[in-house]
């Protein structure tokens, strides 16, 4: 289950309906690796609660929400505020659910069993992901509009969000390009739409920052690691002890900064050459 580009480029490719469809999908996947973890963590039998049964879902759904959000907010407003609103609804879903987990969850006990019973929720998933990829309608195409009904405001604005959309440019690459067409049409005296034909046409003519998704992706595991060593370095400094899995997953973690720093370096050069 995977998502399809859609065939209007000022249109995201992701909808809401795809947030239950890739959200339990990928959940399926956590609760294997849950299983794994948890085996090496605690034995052959563990003690369960809510939070751990709910886990998967609680990590993947929301996930895949804010990735929804961002994109749909992406077609319409500049990078910086689409970026910050994901982040500030990131920030949200994560503190509601931190205040769930240690204030309700942690009261909790539900029973203690076998470890692989951690593995039945991967299929229950898989079957939710299934469900919701039968039962909900897909989402509707929008009606487009002729480039000759777009006055220069709203086409200024589609090749913006083309732009950021599939281009991947920066804020600034795009303003740019929006004021050199905004100054072709007043200078041939013409709306843009007549000027300069449909904004997805025009904007065919400006290549795709491959650089840009490389960068995101090592500054947000960058992120996440310095995350995790926060919230260790109190105990640290306190006189705890880390355990071997504590080290265990700091070390797997900034295995993938390296490798996400080197493909972003890879992705320069090849931009350069």
């Amino acid at each position: 289950m995977t998502i399809r580009p859609h065939p209007d480029p000022a249109t995201p490719d992701a909808t809401w309906r795809d947030v239950p469809v890739l959200g339990f999908t990928v959940a399926a996947g956590i609760a294997v690796l849950f299983c794994l973890v948890w085996l090496l963590r605690d034995g052959l039998t563990t003690d369960y609660t809510w939070g751990l049964l709910l886990s998967p879902v609680l990590m993947s759904v929301p996930g895949a929400a804010v990735m929804v959000l961002w994109e749909r907010l992406l077609a319409r407003v500049p990078r910086l505020a689409a970026t910050l609103v994901a982040v500030a609804a990131l920030l949200a879903l994560g503190l509601v659910l931190a205040w769930w987990l240690v204030e309700v969850n942690a009261q909790t006990h539900l029973f203690t069993g076998s470890t692989f019973w951690l593995l039945a929720v991967a299929p229950v998933c898989a079957g939710l992901a299934w469900l919701a990829h039968r039962l909900l309608p897909a989402a509707r195409r929008p009606v487009e509009e002729p480039p000759a009904a777009l006055d220069d405001d709203a086409w200024a604005r589609r090749l913006a969000g083309v732009l950021r959309l599939r281009k991947d440019l920066p804020d600034a690459r795009v303003a740019e390009i929006v004021r050199d067409a905004r100054a072709r049409g007043a200078a041939a005296g013409r709306p843009l739409a007549e000027e300069l034909g449909s904004p997805e046409s025009y904007a065919v003519g400006f290549r795709k920052d491959r650089v840009a998704a490389p960068r995101r992706r090592a500054w947000a595991v960058t992120a996440l690691v310095l995350l995790i060593l926060a919230t260790r370095l109190p105990g640290v400094v306190a006189g705890e002890r880390l355990s071997a899995w504590d080290v265990a997953y700091l070390l797997v973690a900034v295995v993938v900064l390296v490798s996400e720093w080197c493909g972003y370096r890879a992705a320069v050069r090849r931009a350069r050459r």
